[in-house]
Protein backbone atom coordinates (compact mmCIF):
# COMPACT_ATOMS: atom_id res chain seq x y z
CA UNK A 1 0.00 0.00 0.00
CA UNK A 2 1.10 3.72 -0.53
CA UNK A 3 1.57 6.19 2.10
CA UNK A 4 -1.14 8.42 2.70
CA UNK A 5 0.09 12.29 1.17
CA UNK A 6 -1.28 15.72 2.06
CA UNK A 7 -0.24 19.30 1.03
CA UNK A 8 2.12 21.29 3.87
CA UNK A 9 -1.11 22.70 5.27
CA UNK A 10 -2.67 19.16 6.55
CA UNK A 11 -6.62 19.40 6.00
CA UNK A 12 -7.92 19.51 9.41
CA UNK A 13 -11.19 17.42 7.89
CA UNK A 14 -8.80 14.60 7.21
CA UNK A 15 -8.01 12.63 10.82
CA UNK A 16 -7.61 9.04 8.90
CA UNK A 17 -7.53 7.43 6.02
CA UNK A 18 -9.05 4.56 5.38
CA UNK A 19 -9.80 1.40 3.07
CA UNK A 20 -13.78 0.96 1.24
CA UNK A 21 -14.95 -2.13 3.91
CA UNK A 22 -13.83 0.40 6.58
CA UNK A 23 -15.76 3.52 5.14
CA UNK A 24 -19.05 4.49 6.54
CA UNK A 25 -22.04 5.98 3.49
CA UNK A 26 -25.57 6.32 3.83
CA UNK A 27 -27.64 4.08 1.98
CA UNK A 28 -27.86 -0.23 2.14
CA UNK A 29 -25.43 -0.70 4.41
CA UNK A 30 -25.17 -4.50 2.95
CA UNK A 31 -24.85 -3.12 -0.97
CA UNK A 32 -20.97 -4.07 -1.77
CA UNK A 33 -18.28 -1.45 -3.09
CA UNK A 34 -17.92 -1.53 -6.79
CA UNK A 35 -15.70 0.93 -8.96
CA UNK A 36 -18.76 1.24 -11.14
CA UNK A 37 -22.31 0.42 -11.47
CA UNK A 38 -23.03 2.45 -13.88
CA UNK A 39 -21.82 6.19 -13.80
CA UNK A 40 -24.14 8.86 -14.11
CA UNK A 41 -23.22 12.97 -13.53
CA UNK A 42 -25.79 12.73 -10.33
CA UNK A 43 -23.83 10.31 -8.67
CA UNK A 44 -20.72 12.74 -8.20
CA UNK A 45 -20.56 14.55 -4.65
CA UNK A 46 -18.18 17.51 -4.01
CA UNK A 47 -16.34 17.47 -0.42
CA UNK A 48 -14.84 20.07 1.32
CA UNK A 49 -11.75 20.23 -1.30
CA UNK A 50 -12.82 23.11 -3.68
CA UNK A 51 -11.93 21.31 -6.88
CA UNK A 52 -15.20 21.98 -8.56
CA UNK A 53 -13.68 22.26 -11.72
CA UNK A 54 -12.20 18.62 -12.08
CA UNK A 55 -15.78 17.31 -10.37
CA UNK A 56 -17.69 19.25 -13.26
CA UNK A 57 -15.68 18.18 -15.71
CA UNK A 58 -16.12 14.16 -14.37
CA UNK A 59 -19.79 14.96 -14.35
CA UNK A 60 -19.66 15.73 -17.84
CA UNK A 61 -17.57 12.57 -19.02
CA UNK A 62 -20.13 10.70 -16.65
CA UNK A 63 -22.58 11.45 -19.90
CA UNK A 64 -20.36 9.09 -21.51
CA UNK A 65 -19.71 5.86 -19.69
CA UNK A 66 -17.49 4.89 -22.62
CA UNK A 67 -14.58 7.66 -21.82
CA UNK A 68 -15.03 7.09 -17.71
CA UNK A 69 -14.12 3.53 -18.35
CA UNK A 70 -11.10 4.59 -20.22
CA UNK A 71 -9.85 7.03 -17.64
CA UNK A 72 -10.32 3.75 -15.01
CA UNK A 73 -7.88 0.84 -16.45
CA UNK A 74 -8.89 -1.05 -13.72
CA UNK A 75 -12.90 -1.82 -13.87
CA UNK A 76 -13.06 -4.73 -10.99
CA UNK A 77 -12.60 -4.10 -7.54
CA UNK A 78 -9.49 -5.27 -6.60
CA UNK A 79 -9.01 -6.85 -3.25
CA UNK A 80 -5.60 -5.70 -2.75
CA UNK A 81 -6.66 -2.36 -3.20
CA UNK A 82 -4.60 -1.42 -6.48
CA UNK A 83 -5.67 1.01 -9.01
CA UNK A 84 -4.83 1.97 -12.04
CA UNK A 85 -5.83 5.63 -13.47
CA UNK A 86 -5.51 7.06 -17.04
CA UNK A 87 -4.56 10.52 -16.94
CA UNK A 88 -3.43 13.29 -19.61
CA UNK A 89 -1.00 15.54 -17.59
CA UNK A 90 0.74 18.54 -20.05
CA UNK A 91 -0.70 16.88 -23.05
CA UNK A 92 1.28 13.59 -22.69
CA UNK A 93 -1.08 10.32 -21.10
CA UNK A 94 0.37 8.99 -18.17
CA UNK A 95 -0.58 5.87 -16.33
CA UNK A 96 -0.96 6.53 -12.50
CA UNK A 97 -0.90 3.82 -9.73
CA UNK A 98 -3.06 4.46 -6.40
CA UNK A 99 -4.43 2.50 -3.41
CA UNK A 100 -7.72 2.62 -2.16
CA UNK A 101 -7.02 4.29 1.69
CA UNK A 102 -9.28 7.67 1.26
CA UNK A 103 -9.49 10.25 3.50
CA UNK A 104 -12.03 10.50 5.92
CA UNK A 105 -13.06 12.18 9.09
CA UNK A 106 -13.51 11.06 12.60
CA UNK A 107 -17.05 9.46 12.00
CA UNK A 108 -15.82 7.63 8.56
CA UNK A 109 -17.04 9.19 6.20
CA UNK A 110 -15.54 10.69 3.13
CA UNK A 111 -13.89 14.02 3.28
CA UNK A 112 -13.10 14.72 -0.46
CA UNK A 113 -15.42 13.54 -3.22
CA UNK A 114 -17.65 10.58 -3.59
CA UNK A 115 -20.17 8.31 -5.11
CA UNK A 116 -23.40 7.37 -4.31
CA UNK A 117 -23.98 3.69 -4.17
CA UNK A 118 -20.52 2.97 -2.76
CA UNK A 119 -18.81 3.18 -6.74
CA UNK A 120 -14.94 3.76 -6.10
CA UNK A 121 -14.24 5.30 -9.46
CA UNK A 122 -14.82 9.48 -8.50
CA UNK A 123 -12.62 9.08 -5.40
CA UNK A 124 -10.03 7.63 -6.88
CA UNK A 125 -9.65 9.41 -10.12
CA UNK A 126 -9.40 12.27 -7.72
CA UNK A 127 -6.95 10.65 -5.84
CA UNK A 128 -4.76 10.05 -9.51
CA UNK A 129 -5.39 13.86 -10.20
CA UNK A 130 -4.05 14.74 -6.62
CA UNK A 131 -1.00 12.45 -7.38
CA UNK A 132 0.01 13.93 -10.14
CA UNK A 133 -0.55 17.25 -8.70
CA UNK A 134 1.83 16.82 -5.56
CA UNK A 135 -1.23 16.76 -3.18
CA UNK A 136 -4.71 17.36 -2.43
CA UNK A 137 -4.48 20.39 -1.92
CA UNK A 138 -2.70 21.39 -5.96
CA UNK A 139 -6.30 20.63 -6.70
CA UNK A 140 -7.75 23.86 -4.99
CA UNK A 141 -9.31 26.10 -7.42
CA UNK A 142 -8.66 25.48 -11.24
CA UNK A 143 -10.90 25.74 -14.62
CA UNK A 144 -13.13 23.66 -16.24
CA UNK A 145 -11.15 23.19 -19.11
CA UNK A 146 -8.04 21.47 -17.31
CA UNK A 147 -10.07 19.08 -15.90
CA UNK A 148 -11.85 18.19 -19.31
CA UNK A 149 -8.09 18.33 -21.20
CA UNK A 150 -6.66 15.97 -17.66
CA UNK A 151 -9.48 13.62 -18.53
CA UNK A 152 -9.94 13.60 -22.00
CA UNK A 153 -6.28 14.38 -23.50
CA UNK A 154 -8.42 15.65 -25.83
CA UNK A 155 -8.16 19.88 -27.66
CA UNK A 156 -9.99 22.01 -25.85
CA UNK A 157 -11.23 25.25 -26.19
CA UNK A 158 -12.35 28.15 -23.63
CA UNK A 159 -14.92 30.55 -24.90
CA UNK A 160 -15.51 33.91 -22.68
CA UNK A 161 -18.58 34.51 -22.54
CA UNK A 162 -17.80 38.20 -21.23
CA UNK A 163 -16.20 40.96 -23.38
CA UNK A 164 -12.79 41.65 -22.43
CA UNK A 165 -11.81 44.90 -20.92
CA UNK A 166 -8.86 44.89 -22.96
CA UNK A 167 -9.34 47.37 -25.64
CA UNK A 168 -7.63 45.45 -28.24
CA UNK A 169 -10.08 42.51 -27.82
CA UNK A 170 -12.61 41.57 -30.32
CA UNK A 171 -16.24 42.05 -29.35
CA UNK A 172 -17.99 40.07 -28.47
CA UNK A 173 -20.19 38.01 -31.15
CA UNK A 174 -23.25 36.43 -28.80
CA UNK A 175 -24.82 34.52 -31.70
CA UNK A 176 -21.38 33.16 -32.87
CA UNK A 177 -20.93 31.92 -29.44
CA UNK A 178 -24.27 30.36 -28.99
CA UNK A 179 -23.91 28.92 -32.69
CA UNK A 180 -20.89 27.30 -31.50
CA UNK A 181 -22.49 26.04 -28.07
CA UNK A 182 -25.37 24.12 -30.12
CA UNK A 183 -22.96 23.00 -32.82
CA UNK A 184 -20.92 21.55 -29.56
CA UNK A 185 -23.85 19.89 -28.20
CA UNK A 186 -25.19 18.31 -31.20
CA UNK A 187 -21.31 16.78 -31.97
CA UNK A 188 -21.33 15.64 -28.68
CA UNK A 189 -18.91 17.36 -27.45
CA UNK A 190 -18.08 17.81 -23.08
CA UNK A 191 -18.77 20.97 -21.97
CA UNK A 192 -18.04 23.05 -19.03
CA UNK A 193 -18.87 26.34 -17.49
CA UNK A 194 -16.68 29.07 -14.98
CA UNK A 195 -18.76 31.40 -13.01
CA UNK A 196 -18.02 34.81 -11.61
CA UNK A 197 -14.03 34.19 -11.58
CA UNK A 198 -10.96 35.35 -13.54
CA UNK A 199 -10.73 38.97 -13.65
CA UNK A 200 -14.63 39.69 -13.22
CA UNK A 201 -15.44 41.80 -9.78
CA UNK A 202 -17.50 39.71 -7.71
CA UNK A 203 -20.28 40.16 -5.84
CA UNK A 204 -20.81 37.51 -3.13
CA UNK A 205 -23.54 38.29 -1.46
CA UNK A 206 -25.28 38.59 -5.06
CA UNK A 207 -24.19 35.61 -6.54
CA UNK A 208 -25.43 33.74 -3.91
CA UNK A 209 -28.96 35.50 -3.85
CA UNK A 210 -29.08 34.33 -7.55
CA UNK A 211 -28.20 30.48 -6.39
CA UNK A 212 -24.85 30.79 -7.84
CA UNK A 213 -21.60 30.15 -6.37
CA UNK A 214 -18.88 32.77 -7.55
CA UNK A 215 -15.40 31.17 -8.81
CA UNK A 216 -17.37 28.09 -9.26
CA UNK A 217 -17.38 25.34 -11.96
CA UNK A 218 -20.50 23.57 -13.39
CA UNK A 219 -20.87 21.23 -15.66
CA UNK A 220 -22.86 21.98 -18.84
CA UNK A 221 -25.45 18.91 -19.44
CA UNK A 222 -27.17 20.15 -22.22
CA UNK A 223 -27.85 23.47 -24.89
CA UNK A 224 -31.24 23.77 -26.43
CA UNK A 225 -33.16 26.65 -28.80
CA UNK A 226 -36.80 26.12 -28.07
CA UNK A 227 -40.11 28.19 -28.82
CA UNK A 228 -36.88 31.11 -29.24
CA UNK A 229 -35.55 30.51 -25.85
CA UNK A 230 -32.15 30.03 -26.04
CA UNK A 231 -31.50 27.36 -22.88
CA UNK A 232 -28.78 25.75 -21.04
CA UNK A 233 -28.85 22.75 -18.45
CA UNK A 234 -26.00 23.04 -15.89
CA UNK A 235 -25.54 21.00 -13.12
CA UNK A 236 -23.70 22.22 -9.61
CA UNK A 237 -20.66 19.40 -8.51
CA UNK A 238 -22.23 19.93 -5.05
CA UNK A 239 -25.28 18.33 -5.94
CA UNK A 240 -27.29 20.88 -4.69
CA UNK A 241 -27.75 24.75 -4.55
CA UNK A 242 -29.24 25.78 -7.72
CA UNK A 243 -30.30 29.05 -9.50
CA UNK A 244 -33.21 30.76 -8.66
CA UNK A 245 -33.62 33.27 -11.14
CA UNK A 246 -35.86 32.61 -14.57
CA UNK A 247 -36.13 29.16 -15.98
CA UNK A 248 -35.50 27.90 -12.20
CA UNK A 249 -37.27 24.62 -11.14
CA UNK A 250 -40.00 26.93 -9.31
CA UNK A 251 -40.12 30.03 -11.94
CA UNK A 252 -43.37 30.92 -13.53
CA UNK A 253 -41.68 31.71 -16.72
CA UNK A 254 -41.91 27.75 -17.71
CA UNK A 255 -44.80 26.89 -19.67
CA UNK A 256 -46.46 23.19 -19.44
CA UNK A 257 -45.69 22.16 -22.62
CA UNK A 258 -41.77 23.28 -22.04
CA UNK A 259 -41.61 21.80 -19.11
CA UNK A 260 -42.90 18.73 -20.17
CA UNK A 261 -40.26 18.50 -22.98
CA UNK A 262 -36.68 19.44 -21.34
CA UNK A 263 -37.84 18.16 -17.24
CA UNK A 264 -39.99 15.43 -17.99
CA UNK A 265 -39.12 13.26 -14.94
CA UNK A 266 -39.27 16.54 -12.74
CA UNK A 267 -36.36 18.67 -11.12
CA UNK A 268 -33.12 17.64 -9.92
CA UNK A 269 -31.06 18.14 -7.20
CA UNK A 270 -28.05 20.69 -8.02
CA UNK A 271 -29.29 20.48 -12.40
CA UNK A 272 -31.49 23.41 -13.44
CA UNK A 273 -31.99 25.29 -16.81
CA UNK A 274 -30.34 28.59 -17.08
CA UNK A 275 -30.97 30.99 -19.95
CA UNK A 276 -28.05 31.78 -22.22
CA UNK A 277 -29.09 35.70 -21.46
CA UNK A 278 -28.28 34.85 -17.36
CA UNK A 279 -25.13 32.51 -18.25
CA UNK A 280 -23.55 35.81 -20.38
CA UNK A 281 -23.89 37.92 -17.19
CA UNK A 282 -22.66 35.83 -14.62
CA UNK A 283 -20.28 33.77 -16.52
CA UNK A 284 -16.05 34.68 -16.01
CA UNK A 285 -14.46 36.60 -18.09
CA UNK A 286 -11.09 34.75 -19.68
CA UNK A 287 -8.43 33.76 -17.17
CA UNK A 288 -5.08 34.40 -18.34
CA UNK A 289 -1.51 33.30 -17.73
CA UNK A 290 1.93 34.88 -18.10
CA UNK A 291 2.93 33.97 -21.45
CA UNK A 292 2.41 35.04 -25.13
CA UNK A 293 1.58 32.21 -27.18
CA UNK A 294 0.51 31.63 -30.72
CA UNK A 295 0.83 29.39 -33.12
CA UNK A 296 1.54 29.88 -37.08
CA UNK A 297 1.74 27.32 -40.09
CA UNK A 298 3.45 27.76 -43.14
CA UNK A 299 3.73 26.15 -46.38
CA UNK A 300 7.49 25.34 -46.68
CA UNK A 301 9.19 23.18 -49.97
CA UNK A 302 11.88 20.78 -48.90
CA UNK A 303 12.03 18.43 -45.84
CA UNK A 304 16.04 18.56 -46.27
CA UNK A 305 15.65 22.49 -45.82
CA UNK A 306 12.72 24.04 -44.85
CA UNK A 307 12.19 27.78 -45.42
CA UNK A 308 9.07 29.73 -43.96
CA UNK A 309 6.24 30.02 -46.91
CA UNK A 310 3.09 31.51 -47.45
CA UNK A 311 1.31 31.49 -44.50
CA UNK A 312 -1.76 28.89 -44.14
CA UNK A 313 -3.17 29.74 -40.38
CA UNK A 314 -2.65 30.90 -37.13
CA UNK A 315 -3.91 30.90 -33.59
CA UNK A 316 -4.47 34.63 -31.92
CA UNK A 317 -1.21 36.08 -30.05
CA UNK A 318 -3.05 35.93 -26.69
CA UNK A 319 -1.73 36.14 -22.84
CA UNK A 320 -2.41 32.67 -21.50
CA UNK A 321 -1.57 29.00 -20.42
CA UNK A 322 -2.47 27.77 -24.32
CA UNK A 323 -3.72 28.76 -27.82
CA UNK A 324 -4.53 26.60 -30.62
CA UNK A 325 -6.32 26.70 -34.22
CA UNK A 326 -7.67 24.87 -36.58
CA UNK A 327 -6.98 23.58 -40.28
CA UNK A 328 -8.05 21.24 -42.95
CA UNK A 329 -4.32 20.80 -44.54
CA UNK A 330 -4.38 19.28 -47.90
CA UNK A 331 -1.24 17.01 -48.84
CA UNK A 332 1.79 19.19 -49.11
CA UNK A 333 5.07 20.28 -46.95
CA UNK A 334 4.39 22.31 -43.56
CA UNK A 335 6.19 23.93 -41.04
CA UNK A 336 4.75 24.91 -37.59
CA UNK A 337 6.34 27.72 -35.63
CA UNK A 338 5.29 27.95 -31.61
CA UNK A 339 5.97 31.92 -30.64
CA UNK A 340 6.21 33.46 -27.14
CA UNK A 341 8.13 36.67 -26.71
CA UNK A 342 7.37 37.98 -22.72
CA UNK A 343 9.86 35.71 -22.02
CA UNK A 344 11.51 34.69 -25.27
CA UNK A 345 10.20 30.99 -25.29
CA UNK A 346 10.41 30.14 -28.76
CA UNK A 347 9.96 26.21 -30.48
CA UNK A 348 9.23 25.24 -33.66
CA UNK A 349 8.19 21.44 -34.95
CA UNK A 350 7.46 18.94 -38.37
CA UNK A 351 4.70 16.42 -39.48
CA UNK A 352 3.13 14.09 -42.49
CA UNK A 353 -0.50 13.42 -42.69
CA UNK A 354 0.00 11.06 -45.13
CA UNK A 355 1.52 12.97 -47.72
CA UNK A 356 1.49 15.80 -45.66
CA UNK A 357 4.36 17.17 -43.78
CA UNK A 358 4.53 19.92 -41.02
CA UNK A 359 8.02 20.74 -39.96
CA UNK A 360 8.46 21.45 -35.99
CA UNK A 361 11.13 23.25 -34.74
CA UNK A 362 13.33 23.38 -31.48
CA UNK A 363 15.35 26.11 -29.63
CA UNK A 364 18.91 25.56 -29.67
CA UNK A 365 19.67 25.66 -26.02
CA UNK A 366 16.34 24.03 -24.88
CA UNK A 367 18.06 23.73 -20.88
CA UNK A 368 17.49 27.45 -21.20
CA UNK A 369 14.06 27.51 -21.92
CA UNK A 370 11.35 26.02 -19.98
CA UNK A 371 9.16 22.99 -21.20
CA UNK A 372 6.39 23.43 -23.50
CA UNK A 373 3.46 20.60 -25.08
CA UNK A 374 2.56 20.95 -28.92
CA UNK A 375 -0.08 18.51 -29.32
CA UNK A 376 -1.27 17.94 -32.93
CA UNK A 377 -5.18 16.48 -33.18
CA UNK A 378 -6.14 14.48 -36.21
CA UNK A 379 -8.13 12.18 -37.84
CA UNK A 380 -5.28 11.40 -40.18
CA UNK A 381 -2.08 9.58 -39.38
CA UNK A 382 1.21 11.88 -38.20
CA UNK A 383 5.05 11.64 -39.05
CA UNK A 384 6.23 14.39 -36.85
CA UNK A 385 9.67 15.58 -37.25
CA UNK A 386 11.49 17.92 -34.78
CA UNK A 387 14.40 19.59 -36.63
CA UNK A 388 17.01 22.63 -35.72
CA UNK A 389 15.10 25.85 -36.56
CA UNK A 390 16.65 27.70 -40.15
CA UNK A 391 19.08 30.60 -38.52
CA UNK A 392 16.15 33.46 -39.14
CA UNK A 393 13.02 31.30 -38.98
CA UNK A 394 11.84 34.03 -36.55
CA UNK A 395 12.03 36.99 -38.63
CA UNK A 396 11.10 34.90 -41.51
CA UNK A 397 7.62 33.83 -39.54
CA UNK A 398 6.88 37.52 -38.24
CA UNK A 399 7.64 38.59 -41.68
CA UNK A 400 5.12 36.33 -43.07
CA UNK A 401 2.67 36.57 -40.80
CA UNK A 402 2.57 40.75 -41.21
CA UNK A 403 2.35 40.61 -44.97
CA UNK A 404 -0.44 38.31 -44.78
CA UNK A 405 -2.44 40.22 -41.95
CA UNK A 406 -0.93 43.00 -40.77
CA UNK A 407 -2.27 46.41 -41.38
CA UNK A 408 -0.70 48.30 -44.16
CA UNK A 409 0.36 52.09 -44.03
CA UNK A 410 2.81 53.72 -47.16
CA UNK A 411 4.93 55.68 -45.35
CA UNK A 412 6.26 56.93 -48.12
CA UNK A 413 6.81 56.07 -51.96
CA UNK A 414 9.15 52.65 -52.06
CA UNK A 415 8.61 51.98 -47.98
CA UNK A 416 5.56 50.02 -46.16
CA UNK A 417 4.73 50.22 -42.91
CA UNK A 418 3.08 46.73 -41.59
CA UNK A 419 1.05 46.33 -37.87
CA UNK A 420 -0.26 43.71 -35.57
CA UNK A 421 -2.17 45.42 -33.08
CA UNK A 422 -6.02 44.32 -32.55
CA UNK A 423 -6.00 40.68 -31.16
CA UNK A 424 -1.96 40.59 -30.74
CA UNK A 425 -1.57 40.95 -26.99
CA UNK A 426 0.53 43.81 -28.10
CA UNK A 427 2.39 45.30 -30.89
CA UNK A 428 4.27 44.32 -33.53
CA UNK A 429 6.26 46.68 -35.94
CA UNK A 430 7.48 45.19 -39.74
CA UNK A 431 9.29 47.71 -42.31
CA UNK A 432 9.78 46.93 -45.67
CA UNK A 433 12.15 48.96 -48.38
CA UNK A 434 11.63 48.68 -51.80
CA UNK A 435 14.22 50.98 -52.92
CA UNK A 436 17.17 49.65 -54.45
CA UNK A 437 19.78 52.18 -53.35
CA UNK A 438 18.16 53.86 -50.77
CA UNK A 439 18.15 53.10 -47.01
CA UNK A 440 15.36 53.79 -44.63
CA UNK A 441 16.11 55.18 -40.99
CA UNK A 442 13.27 54.17 -38.99
CA UNK A 443 12.67 55.64 -35.07
CA UNK A 444 9.94 53.68 -33.00
CA UNK A 445 9.38 55.31 -29.86
CA UNK A 446 6.79 53.32 -27.54
CA UNK A 447 7.68 54.52 -24.01
CA UNK A 448 4.42 55.76 -23.27
CA UNK A 449 3.21 52.47 -23.28
CA UNK A 450 3.10 50.50 -19.59
CA UNK A 451 2.32 46.97 -18.35
CA UNK A 452 4.82 45.81 -21.79
CA UNK A 453 7.81 44.41 -22.71
CA UNK A 454 10.00 44.96 -26.03
CA UNK A 455 12.07 42.08 -27.35
CA UNK A 456 14.76 45.07 -28.23
CA UNK A 457 14.68 45.44 -24.25
CA UNK A 458 14.01 48.82 -25.21
CA UNK A 459 10.88 51.04 -25.83
CA UNK A 460 12.53 53.30 -28.18
CA UNK A 461 14.56 52.05 -31.30
CA UNK A 462 16.30 53.22 -34.44
CA UNK A 463 17.00 51.00 -37.20
CA UNK A 464 18.40 51.81 -41.05
CA UNK A 465 16.64 49.09 -43.58
CA UNK A 466 18.73 48.44 -46.31
CA UNK A 467 17.52 48.56 -49.79
CA UNK A 468 15.32 45.73 -50.72
CA UNK A 469 14.62 44.69 -47.10
CA UNK A 470 12.74 44.10 -44.64
CA UNK A 471 13.08 44.12 -40.54
CA UNK A 472 10.70 43.44 -37.81
CA UNK A 473 11.50 46.67 -35.68
CA UNK A 474 9.64 45.67 -32.50
CA UNK A 475 7.77 42.98 -30.95
CA UNK A 476 5.76 44.33 -27.76
CA UNK A 477 4.13 42.00 -26.01
CA UNK A 478 1.28 42.79 -22.14
CA UNK A 479 3.73 41.61 -19.58
CA UNK A 480 1.54 40.04 -16.91
CA UNK A 481 -2.10 38.44 -17.75
CA UNK A 482 -3.83 40.17 -14.90
CA UNK A 483 -3.79 43.79 -15.41
CA UNK A 484 -4.14 46.11 -18.38
CA UNK A 485 -1.76 46.97 -21.02
CA UNK A 486 -1.24 50.55 -22.78
CA UNK A 487 0.59 50.52 -26.66
CA UNK A 488 1.30 54.16 -27.75
CA UNK A 489 4.09 54.78 -30.64
CA UNK A 490 5.02 56.86 -32.99
CA UNK A 491 7.13 55.92 -35.99
CA UNK A 492 9.52 58.61 -37.58
CA UNK A 493 11.72 57.96 -40.83
CA UNK A 494 13.55 58.80 -43.61
CA UNK A 495 15.73 58.18 -46.70
CA UNK A 496 19.33 58.15 -46.28
CA UNK A 497 22.04 57.30 -48.51
CA UNK A 498 24.05 55.25 -46.62
CA UNK A 499 23.43 52.41 -43.39
CA UNK A 500 24.75 54.77 -40.47
CA UNK A 501 22.22 56.47 -38.61
CA UNK A 502 23.86 59.62 -38.41
CA UNK A 503 22.33 62.16 -36.31
CA UNK A 504 19.68 59.61 -34.94
CA UNK A 505 22.43 57.57 -33.14
CA UNK A 506 25.75 56.41 -32.27
CA UNK A 507 28.49 56.58 -34.85
CA UNK A 508 29.25 53.43 -37.24
CA UNK A 509 26.03 51.89 -35.69
CA UNK A 510 22.81 50.84 -38.02
CA UNK A 511 20.49 49.87 -34.99
CA UNK A 512 20.00 50.87 -31.54
CA UNK A 513 19.76 49.28 -29.67
CA UNK A 514 22.15 47.16 -31.70
CA UNK A 515 21.43 43.66 -33.15
CA UNK A 516 22.97 40.93 -30.79
CA UNK A 517 23.02 37.62 -31.44
CA UNK A 518 20.63 36.91 -28.99
CA UNK A 519 17.95 38.90 -31.15
CA UNK A 520 19.76 38.49 -34.68
CA UNK A 521 17.41 35.44 -35.43
CA UNK A 522 14.20 37.93 -34.86
CA UNK A 523 15.38 41.05 -35.64
CA UNK A 524 17.67 41.34 -38.49
CA UNK A 525 16.78 42.45 -41.67
CA UNK A 526 15.81 40.07 -44.24
CA UNK A 527 16.48 40.50 -47.82
CA UNK A 528 12.60 40.38 -50.17
CA UNK A 529 12.76 37.07 -52.60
Amino acid sequence: MQTPWMGKNKDNHVVQWLRPHQIVTEGDAKMEWAVFRRPLPSDISQGVLGNCWLLSALAVLAEREDLVKKVMVMREFCHQGAYQVRLCKDGKWTTVLVDDLLPCDKRRHLVYSQAKKKQLWVPLIEKAVAKIHGCYEALVSGRAIEGLATLTGAPCESVPLQPSSLPSEDELDRDLIWAQLLSSRQARFLMGASCGGGNMKVDDDEYQRKGLRPRHAYSVLDVRDLMGNRLLRLRNPWGHYSWKGDWSDESPIWTPQLREILMPKGASDGVFWISFEDVLKNSEKSQRSQLDLCVVVFRTRSPAHPEVGRLVEHSKRQVRGFVGCHKMLERDLYILVCLAFNHWHTVVQNIQVKQTYLFCLGMNDPISYPEYVLAIHSSKRLLVEQISPPAFVLADSIINLTLAKGQRHEGREGMTAYYLTKGWAGLVVMVENRHENKWIHVKCDCQESYNVVSTRGELRTVDSVPPLHRQVIIVLTQLEGSGGFSIAHRLTHRLANSAGLHDWGPPGLSHCPHIDKQVEGLHSPRLIT
